[in-house]
């Protein structure tokens, strides 16, 4: 769960002019940096740990994805086709859209909340 969120200033985009379409930075829990930009009809949000580390845990994405955007919003992350692929930094990317459609798993599968 996610306790602080921290307005944090703008990439500078003359040293990182792939960056130049991001409009707000948060820095969450004092863990997480994460970058907003729009693209087109995209909703893009960059995510990585300051200490750099892999994020193995799903939910930190959810609740992340819940703080900044809402909670009834879909989101998907990509894995490019291998000729796209960069991985200099552990950096993960979330999409949206207006009209976002994807598989509603729960419905698919007739999954049921844990037992608490």
């Amino acid at each position: 769960m996610i306790n602080k969120v921290v307005k944090s200033k703008l990439p500078n985009f003359t040293t990182h002019p792939h960056l130049s379409t991001v409009y707000a930075a948060y820095l969450i829990d004092d863990n997480y940096k994460v970058y907003l930009s729009k693209t087109g009809k995209y909703t893009h949000l960059r995510i990585r740990r300051l200490d750099d580390k892999p994020i193995i845990e799903y939910s930190i994405f959810q609740d992340i994805k819940n703080k900044l955007l809402g909670n009834e919003c879909t989101a998907v992350q990509v894995f490019p086709n291998s000729s796209d692929y960069i991985d200099n930094t552990n950096t993960y990317h979330l999409f949206t859209w207006d009209g976002i459609d994807v598989p509603n798993l729960k419905k698919m599968y007739a999954y049921k909340a844990k037992a608490a």
